[in-house]
């Protein structure tokens, strides 16, 4: 539970940190919404698939270590981007945010029920 409770922590600073920093950038609502739809449409696939994985092969921590990986990396590009004023590339990287921090859920709730009751 701590696990769970430590990525929604971490992906509240994540967005937090790209609000403050996206202010700047003249985003009109339907590119706001182009964002949320991108992580959406490319999150939940994502969350299946590494569900499929986790299945059959059950490496929890190892999946756990490649999303916050590819979680982080994600939020590093959005801020490097956010600099540069690339709409597109912005839109982009929203799509691999929700590939990368979408899974994470089921990952660690999975995982949380196999350290408690192995």
């Amino acid at each position: 539970m701590m696990l769970t409770n430590a990525v929604f922590i971490s992906f509240g600073t994540c967005v937090s940190v790209i609000y403050s920093n996206a202010k700047p950038v003249p985003f009109t609502p339907a590119g706001v919404s182009l964002i949320g739809v991108g992580t959406i449409l490319f999150g939940v696939p994502s969350g299946f698939l590494s569900g499929v994985i986790l299945r059959k092969t059950r490496k929890n921590l190892l999946l756990t270590h490649i999303f916050i990986g590819l979680t982080v990396t994600s939020t590093i590009l959005a801020l490097v981007l956010l600099i540069y004023d690339t709409k597109k590339l912005i839109i982009a990287n929203s799509a691999f945010f929700g590939v990368a921090i979408v899974p994470l859920t089921p990952i660690l709730v999975n995982f949380a029920s196999e350290v408690t009751f192995p």
